[in-house]
């Protein structure tokens, strides 16, 4: 069978196991719609836009290669990529997470956002 039907029986198994989690926390209104939006939604979309753009832009070479030096690249573009759609499309939740880091002002000043 492979590896490849490790990871997709590994990624079916936490993915129920979040769901049922996820469910008996908003039963026992532990978290609300709107926490668990935002815990998930934001990083999804930025993680999707993000590898299409990264796979468009490198065309996907990187992640077909056994050398450092191309996933690498492949990996900053990402990051980057991925640190700019959350910054550009979700700013408000960003905002109030980093206004949790003891480093606020130095996070702040990285993904240009101001606090009043």
């Amino acid at each position: 069978i492979g590896i490849g039907a490790y990871f997709a029986g590994l990624t079916v198994t936490y993915a129920v196991t979040f769901a049922i989690i996820s469910y008996f926390l908003l039963c026992f209104e532990a978290i609300t719609k709107r926490g668990l939006w935002n815990a998930i939604g934001p990083p999804g979309i930025s993680c999707g836009l993000s590898l299409l753009a990264t796979t468009a832009l490198l065309s996907g070479d990187a992640m077909r290669t056994t050398s450092f030096l191309p996933a690498a690249i492949w990996g900053i573009v990402f990051l980057g990529l991925y640190v700019g759609v959350l910054r550009l499309l979700f700013g408000k939740p960003m905002k109030r997470l980093v206004q949790y880091f003891p480093a606020r002002k130095r996070v702040a000043n990285v993904l240009w956002l101001s606090f009043e």
